[in-house]
């Protein structure tokens, strides 16, 4: 993601009208460590839903620390977990 998306998504995001504790499914999240090197992600997308009150849950194909369910989204039972979780 570049810069410049993530200052986009910052915005749509600012004008979401969700009640604090919604939950926000991150697809392709990658873990902490990438998060890192691309740190205006952080920035500008996860803060600012937390700041929101937003619940961020992250998912990727790959394990990581920060990934909170693992697996790929084209899968049935992903996609079972996720209509359980109520996004």
């Amino acid at each position: 993601m570049l810069i410049k998306e993530s200052l986009w998504i910052k915005d749509i995001i600012k004008n979401l009208n969700l009640p604090s504790g919604a939950k926000i499914l991150n697809i392709g999240s990658q873990d902490e460590k990438y998060l890192k090197q691309q740190y205006y992600i952080k920035e500008n997308i996860i803060d600012t839903c937390s700041n929101k009150g937003y619940q961020i849950v992250n998912l990727d194909i790959k394990p990581g620390k920060g990934v909170d369910i693992v697996g790929d989204i084209c899968r049935e039972e992903i996609q079972i977990k996720l209509q359980e979780m109520k996004f």
